[in-house]
């Protein structure tokens, strides 16, 4: 049988150095996705994820990280920090001056990510529970939804199709997900950017940086790897970092230096580790906020669809691949206040009112019926699935939302990378707990198998879809990714309104 391989559409080429297309192939499907990317001296090369299986969890996201690298020490733009002046914003936390204007102060973040990063008028930190609907909502979700690709069949012309995901929200917790470290337990470790010097971001006068020694970035889920420094009130990002042999040297491709006072975003046509400029570390889930079953902050959520060129601030970069018309990098979506998690028990797919929904037929004229037995069975909240986290994201995503950060195969959220998630829930007095957070009885302690409950699986709000979400307000204009007259070897533009479209023009 002829297997089809579903290319995905690059975003528009960088500018800048040499351009090599890396493919990140997911396997558990046909899809391969080819972004384009500049490198000073790499030639075009294909990576794979490691050769174990991926299943859907840990495996949503199918891009690499940087896709334009700034130039020699190209700074991170962040707000003057010390101010405690409150400085006006639009509802969506975006401050009316910019990003200059985004810096009022907080104190320094805590352990690794224990206390939120960046100022208190941070999108990041700001609540949009109230906060009016664009009136592009409906487009941009259904956009969001739908990857574009070009499949190529053997004795045949390319050809484009267009394919729907409606999986639900998952929750990478391994794979494809950011290790976040300071100083506790760090170790002076030797930091060395593997391209030239002008390609390097932030790097090019870091030499050294504290990092634990037992904790390493993933070179085969892009390397990426978040440094924070809590006394210089700093982080770093990593992009395809990995540690050397020695033990004692992290080498990487580029690095953005984030002031953890200022407003968590960049000035546009600024590149990051992600592909939408922004902070690795932003919007990830912790440990604390589970343990806690409380979330303060707007979480990172990769889409996708995300439009192709298209982004809106606080995105300052663009890896979409999808619709013009599809959402773009950078907007905010938040929960509908009418999903709950006793609303989604027993949930179908709206479209199994139509017989002939999910339903396709082979070469040989065989009927197969797995896309509708999996889209028309009732939803159940999984078993040994921590309840308490589920309603802490779902708050969450209704009071602060999420900002859109980059594409994956399926809707997904990040957790800190490195913590052992599938540690049990525990009372004080360390009894076990099940989903419900009630202690397990003697005899749900005898049965057979596992009967804990892990601080969080992944699954949690696999309920929900993207159908769920609608867009807050975008305030500014939507900007385009290169701006191809306008860009610098720092990744920055000469001409700011180069790169803007007409406000609210898709």
């Amino acid at each position: 049988m002829r297997v089809a391989r579903l290319t995905m559409i690059a975003a528009t080429a960088a500018l800048l150095g040499g351009c090599g297309a890396v493919a990140n192939e997911d396997q558990n499907s046909d899809i391969s996705t080819s972004t384009t990317r500049t490198t000073a001296t790499t030639p075009r090369t294909t990576t794979t994820p490691d050769a174990t299986t991926r299943t859907r969890a840990d495996s949503a996201n199918d891009q690499g990280g940087q896709k334009v690298l700034g130039g020699p020490g190209s700074p991170s733009v962040t707000g003057p920090s010390g101010t405690p002046t409150p400085v006006p914003s639009t509802e969506q936390g975006l401050p009316a001056g910019g990003v200059a204007a985004a810096g009022t102060a907080t104190t320094a973040t805590g352990s690794a990510l224990s206390r939120r990063p960046f100022a208190a008028n941070s999108p990041w930190n700001t609540i949009v529970e109230n906060s009016p609907i664009d009136r592009r909502s409906r487009q941009w979700i259904d956009g969001a939804q739908q990857r574009i690709g070009v499949v190529e069949q053997a004795g045949q012309p390319p050809r484009r199709e267009r394919r729907r995901i409606n999986a639900g929200l998952y929750i990478n917790t391994r794979r494809w997900t950011v290790p976040v470290v300071d100083e506790e337990g760090a170790v002076p470790t030797r930091v060395v950017c593997r391209q030239l010097p002008p390609y390097c971001g932030d790097g090019a006068r870091v030499n050294q940086l504290l990092i634990p020694a037992d904790t390493s970035p993933l070179p085969q889920y892009d390397g990426w790897f978040t440094v924070i420094n809590r006394s210089e009130g700093v982080a770093y990002d990593l992009w395809r970092a990995r540690r050397g042999r020695s033990g004692n040297v992290i080498s990487y491709q580029f690095m953005r230096r984030w002031d953890l006072n200022g407003p968590g975003f960049q000035e546009p046509n600024t590149a990051s580790a992600r592909g939408s400029g922004l902070p690795l570390f932003a919007g990830l889930v912790d440990p604390a906020e589970i343990q806690a079953g409380r979330i303060e902050h707007a979480l990172a959520i990769s889409l996708p669809g995300p439009a192709q060129r298209n982004y809106v601030q606080p995105a300052s970069a663009n890896d979409g691949i999808g619709l013009l018309t599809s959402i773009p990098e950078g907007a905010r979506i938040k929960l509908r206040s009418s999903v709950t998690l006793a609303s989604l028990n027993g949930r179908v797919d709206a479209r199994c009112d139509d017989p002939d929904f999910g339903i396709t037929r082979s070469d040989d004229g065989t009927l197969d019926r797995s896309v509708r037995r999996s889209a028309c069975t009732p939803y159940r909240f999984p078993g040994r699935t921590n309840r308490k986290a589920a309603d802490a994201l779902i708050t969450a995503l209704k009071r602060y939302g999420a900002i859109v950060v980059d594409r994956s195969r399926v809707p997904t959220l990040y957790a800190k990378q490195n913590y052992d998630w599938t540690q049990p829930l525990r009372d004080p007095q360390g009894r076990l707990l099940d989903g419900n957070g009630r202690v397990l009885t003697r005899s749900q302690l005898n049965a057979a198998g596992d009967v804990s409950t892990p601080l969080l699986r992944g699954n949690e709000i696999e309920g929900l879809k993207v159908s769920d979400f609608e867009v807050v307000q975008v305030r500014g204009p939507i900007l385009k990714f290169p701006a191809l007259n306008s860009v610098t070897a720092q990744g920055q533009t000469r001409t700011p309104n180069a790169q803007t479209s007409t406000p609210g023009v898709p």
